[in-house]
């Protein structure tokens, strides 16, 4: 038996097949005709490759914005002069959390250096 949508004893399968038909930009049915026939060993491939194709675009405009911190700051000081649709209570804790995150792991509450 391949992998379907709305299996009961296999909820990991509807979850990853969802998964799989919105990073591939392919709707439900064409997907749960492409993986019918297959195991985990064929789709989880096919996941990872749609992974990787729906955040390119993402990794390339970070990689453009790091290459540039002086595009990079100016955006964030624009974004910071926005209004907010949340209370600034709420960010800044967030924020707070953040560092100390970063700083758990980094030693240092500024990002990691680019490798």
């Amino acid at each position: 038996m391949g992998l379907e949508f709305g299996n009961p004893e296999r909820p990991e399968a509807d979850n990853l097949l969802g998964l799989y038909a919105i990073l591939s930009g392919r709707g439900r049915e064409a997907v749960a005709a492409e993986c019918s026939a297959m195991g985990w060993g064929q789709f989880k491939p096919l996941l990872a490759e749609a992974a990787v194709e729906a955040l390119r675009p993402v990794q390339e405009r970070y990689r453009e914005w790091r290459s540039d911190p002086a595009a990079l700051l100016q955006v964030l000081e624009t974004g910071r002069s926005r209004p907010r649709p949340w209370p600034m209570p709420r960010w800044s804790g967030f924020a707070r959390r953040w560092d100390s995150c970063r700083q758990a792991v980094h030693g240092s509450p500024e990002p990691p250096p680019e490798t």
